[in-house]
């Protein structure tokens, strides 16, 4: 298959190096980002597909089922989302004493989310996420009793497809020896506006 190198056998266990990019412009023929910036540091990530299905029936039975991704939900557990990447994502503004304030006109952004994925046998995995909008942040505060209690903020993010391209990710393995570990170190530094399937 094109594209495809030799495959190294290798397990997810650690997420790290959340990022966003804004997007600017998405239209049939071009998408824009912004600049690439921190999101959060990390707890945990779950991404789950939004999947349509049909099944054809005849004669009393199934004669083909079919199934096909229409989007991604990601919820995502982070250390603390800090005011400013609240404030860009939400479209939340400052007083002039520094409080955030979030008012019912506010207007979420669009934007492009990555990550990156430590895996074994040194080997890593990162995503794009091309087109995402996210849900106000919810958290829960223990009061602490003996041991020290920190809280975390908990993120769901909706990803849908791209116009320019229709796509929903990409995503580099380096377990796929095709994708060099100089590939790996510069994912995150630019989201993909153009991409291509390899050919023969």
């Amino acid at each position: 298959m094109p594209g495809l190198g030799t495959i190294e056998n290798s397990y997810r266990m650690n997420v790290k190096r959340l990022v966003y990019a804004k997007l600017l412009t998405d239209t049939k023929t071009e998408t824009t980002y912004g600049d690439i910036k921190p999101f959060a540091d990390a707890r945990q990530i779950q991404i789950t597909p939004t999947v349509a299905t049909g099944d054809c029936y005849g004669n009393g039975s199934k004669k083909k089922s079919q199934s096909k991704i229409t989007g991604y939900e990601i919820t995502t557990d982070v250390n603390k989302a800090q005011v400013d990447v609240r404030a860009d994502l939400f479209g939340h503004k400052f007083t002039a004493n520094g409080e955030l304030i979030i008012g019912n006109n506010d207007k979420q952004a669009e934007f492009a989310f990555g990550y990156e994925i430590d895996q074994t046998e040194g080997n890593r995995e990162l995503v794009w996420l091309l087109k995402c909008t996210a849900q106000p942040y919810s958290y829960t505060v223990q009061q602490t009793e003996g041991d020290i209690k920190y809280a975390s903020d908990s993120i769901k993010i909706t990803a849908v497809m791209r116009e320019s391209d229709e796509n929903f990710q990409l995503i580099g393995d380096t377990n796929n020896s095709t994708f060099t570990e100089a590939l790996a170190e510069s994912f995150l530094s630019t989201v993909p506006t153009t991409i291509t399937a390899a050919t023969e």
